[in-house]
């Protein structure tokens, strides 16, 4: 199998595990490619934040996309760096998993998030002032740090530190959590994940991250919804 590794590379360590990877995958029979349109899977190295970067390619292409943990969190890698040598019987195994993928577009540039996609305040001491509106769910008034739209996939991860529900993976619904409200009626709602989030900034402007990653900054208005595209994820 031709395959597209996106290793994290920031250590001489990194480094090391990457060029490991490369002969021990070689050794079972796979080729690499440096063209992710050439591939037939993309592999990424790291923890979970490699696996979000890896993503983006993946999303782009319509590939599979697997992990190897070979970092600190690895809840969405198939299999560790020391157990490298199963990588072939766990290809076997495992099944492809189709995850749902948020989008939002700002300045005319569509941003896709396997985990979440987050407005924020952009200044520590300040907080951001916000008209959220669900149609036929619930519109209401937020006022704090931001606001988290999580899928299924990214419900374990800063969700869920800021309070939101953990959400089975297969369920067609999405996580909406605010962060520090300073109102006392706003909560975390779950949500169907065919419903468009519209979010109006009340004053100066707000950050915007897709999987931890800031992408822009707006002073209007943000639509966060499900994309039609999906990560096809082996886990």
């Amino acid at each position: 199998m031709k395959l597209y590794l996106l290793p994290n590379s920031y250590t001489e360590e990194q480094l090391r595990d990457s060029e490991a990877i490369r002969t021990v995958l070689s050794g079972l029979g796979h080729t690499f490619t440096d063209k992710a349109d050439e591939s037939e899977l993309i592999v990424s190295l790291g923890g979970d934040g490699a696996l979000l970067k890896a993503a983006n390619a993946a999303l782009e292409y319509d590939l599979p996309l697997i992990g190897i943990n070979s970092g600190r969190l690895g809840h969405l890698c198939a299999l560790r760096i020391e157990k490298i040598e199963n990588f072939n019987e766990v290809l076997k195994k495992t099944k492809i998993s189709n995850r749902t993928v948020l989008e939002c577009s700002i300045e005319g540039k569509t941003y896709l998030a396997l985990n979440d996609i987050i407005i924020s305040k952009t200044n520590f001491g300040q907080t951001v002032d916000l008209d959220v509106s669900i149609r036929k769910v619930r519109d209401f008034k937020m006022r704090g740090d931001g606001l988290i739209i999580s899928t299924p996939t990214g419900s374990t991860a800063y969700n869920i530190s800021a309070g939101g529900p953990i959400i089975d993976r297969t369920s067609p619904v999405l996580a909406i959590t605010p962060i520090c409200a300073h109102n006392s009626d706003v909560y975390p709602l779950i949500i169907n994940d065919d419903k468009q989030v519209l979010i109006k900034i009340n004053h100066d402007k707000a950050e915007v991250y897709n999987d931890g990653v800031c992408c822009g900054i707006i002073d209007d208005e943000l639509i966060v919804k499900r994309s039609d595209r999906k990560l096809k994820l082996i886990v």
